[in-house]
């Protein structure tokens, strides 16, 4: 329930039109009221002896009460519906801006594009937290108060019935419908995960299950699949609809009570007939402001998934004050650091005690899966350590600002991202000022220069071979300046030829700069100064590379089996 008392608390800033919204909600809500009251009344003393001229003052304050009626609903929607748009507007912003700080930290927990999906869709559920939760039971219950008010001026008995349906209508149903609703909703997201992994499975495998024959039998299983999560929404959606009918039938039940108590006090004198159709009439339009609870459990467990699932992504971290960062080629002290993916058995980085010098070129080794990439996502603060203590420039990495961090910082990732353009548009992304010479310059840097800046580059570079995306990336690197070089694996599928001319070209760049060079390629470790050696993500050796070698430890290991390999 917090995280729904923080989306109130953002709702209620939009206190003009919020105040506005209820003002002319109950507005329309007592002239309703009023409207038939009257309207009873008038039918009941019509049969009278009445005088005309209080018959024509009846019958003009009907009037009226429906004209005062309809245009307040009007501007209560007008003025809804502007709030909605305005509370959407601060939602946006404020989750939005709580959401980018914490983008490195997220990406390790979900998918991009299951993390980008899960926060606009959970924002835009928000939208309607006010008009389908907040507002329909604060005004119910405004209104009823005031036609309980009027009842037991009359009748007790009919004020007391009407306050039980009244209670029963604000919590007793409500509170039903978000039991059953939670039961169905579980079954309704397993049935979705499942239908979402298959999908996955035959969109991403679809050419290996062709070749191995089995592509038929995953699309039927799909199929069955999609048919039970069908049937399974289909039987949630039968609950919403049955929680609108037990809403009404309560509605209904009250007006029957009504009458049969009305009969009964007119019968014994206790009621003036007159007054019947008055409470009977005012008995049925008093719950027409409960028709929106019929759906308020739908939107209420809506609204609350929706606030924990954006609590979990942006709450907010113990925050510490940050300093920027040294433009000062940088040094990395590890102490005891590990980190744990969540829901992992295994820490993909254990204790790991070591050293990065700053302005030299350190090479950290390894072979697959020894937490090399984890290892440098530590130092790039793109992971958070789990266990121990990192330290930048001698003080901990949690009292520097990671954007200051990465600002000085030139980044080789495994992956790298391209997107929908031109190779300008992509070697632009850093530094948006570069001449096309600097760009040319660039590319024939990195061995790249048969590119032409204007050539296409198709979403996600699916035109380009790994070999191309590789160098492309190391373009963008060469066109800017940075103390701190982070690369990983960034000769990787790269022609030979190709390699030795880019390795010396990076060791161009990259002196007297601080140098993270992550591989498993032993020919890339021999002229670093030092070495940091991995063995299932604990730092089992460092040093240089020739005392690593006389030490006759896991490093001369690893160069043996290498050689023996060739020789082989």
């Amino acid at each position: 329930m917090r995280e729904l008392k923080d989306i109130t608390s953002l709702v209620l800033q939009e206190k003009k039109t919020v105040w506005m919204t209820l003002a002319f909600g109950l507005f329309a809500g007592l002239a309703g009221v009023s409207l038939f009251s009257a309207s009873g009344y008038l039918i009941s003393i019509a049969a009278l002896e009445t005088p005309i001229y209080i018959l024509t003052i009846f019958i003009v304050l009907i009037k009226l009460l429906g004209f005062l009626r309809a245009g307040a609903r009007y501007v209560e929607r007008y003025v809804s519906h502007d709030a909605t748009f305005m509370i959407l507007k601060r939602l946006r912003t404020t989750f939005f801006s709580r959401l980018i700080p914490e983008v490195p930290r997220l990406f390790n927990r979900y998918p991009k594009g299951e993390l980008l999906n899960r926060v606009t869709a959970d924002v835009e559920n928000l939208q309607y937290y006010f008009l389908r939760v907040l507002y329909p039971p604060l005004l119910f219950t405004v209104v009823m108060l005031f036609v309980i008010a009027f009842y037991s001026v009359f009748s007790l008995w009919q004020a007391l019935a009407v306050a039980v349906a009244f209670i029963v209508t604000l919590l007793v149903m409500p509170a039903l419908g978000i039991w059953r609703l939670r039961r169905r909703d579980d079954q309704v997201q397993q049935a979705r995960g499942r239908l979402m992994t298959e999908a996955a499975d035959v969109l991403h495998g679809r050419t290996d299950l062709f070749m191995a024959n089995e592509l038929d039998d995953h699309i039927s299983n799909l199929k069955e699949t999609s048919k039970q999560y069908s049937e399974t929404a289909a039987g949630a959606e039968r609950s919403l609809r049955q929680q609108e009918t037990w809403q009404l039938l309560v509605s209904f039940t009250v007006v029957w009570v009504v009458t049969a108590i009305a009969g009964f006090e007119a019968s014994a004198g206790e009621l003036g007939g007159v007054y019947i159709a008055m409470l009977i009439l005012l008995a049925m339009v008093a719950f027409e402001t409960a028709e929106p609870l019929g759906v308020f459990p739908y939107h209420f467990h809506q609204a609350a998934q929706a606030a924990g699932r954006l609590h979990d992504v942006t709450e907010d971290k113990e925050s510490t004050v940050q300093t920027a960062m040294s433009a000062d080629p940088p040094s990395f002290t590890l102490h005891k650091a590990g980190f744990h993916y969540p829901g992992e058995t295994l820490p993909a980085l254990d204790q790991a005690n070591a050293s990065i010098p700053a302005a030299r070129h350190t090479a950290v080794v390894g072979a697959s899966g020894a937490g090399k990439t984890v290892l440098l996502h530590v130092l790039l603060r793109v992971l958070t350590a789990t266990d121990g203590r990192v330290e930048i420039h001698g003080q901990s990495a949690e009292n520097i600002s990671p954007e200051s961090l990465w600002e000085m910082t030139n980044v080789s990732l495994q992956e790298h991202a391209f997107f929908q353009g031109t190779i300008r548009d992509n070697l632009n992304l850093r530094e948006h000022d570069v001449t096309d010479e600097a760009l040319l310059k660039a590319l024939q840097d990195a061995e790249a220069g048969e590119f032409s800046l204007d050539a296409v580059v198709e979403e996600q570079g699916r035109n380009l071979s790994g070999g191309e995306r590789q160098r492309l990336a190391l373009a963008r690197l060469f066109l800017h300046d940075a103390p701190l070089w982070m690369l990983d694996e960034p000769l990787t599928g790269i022609d030979p030829a190709s390699r030795v001319k880019l390795k010396a070209k990076l060791k161009e760049r990259t002196k007297g700069r601080t140098v993270v060079w992550v591989t498993h390629e032993l020919s890339e470790v021999e002229d670093a100064d030092h070495v940091v050696v991995l063995q299932d993500g604990t730092v089992v050796e460092e040093g240089t590379y020739i005392d690593l070698m006389t030490r006759g430890g896991t490093l001369c290991e690893m160069k043996q089996v290498e050689k023996n390999m060739l020789q082989a």
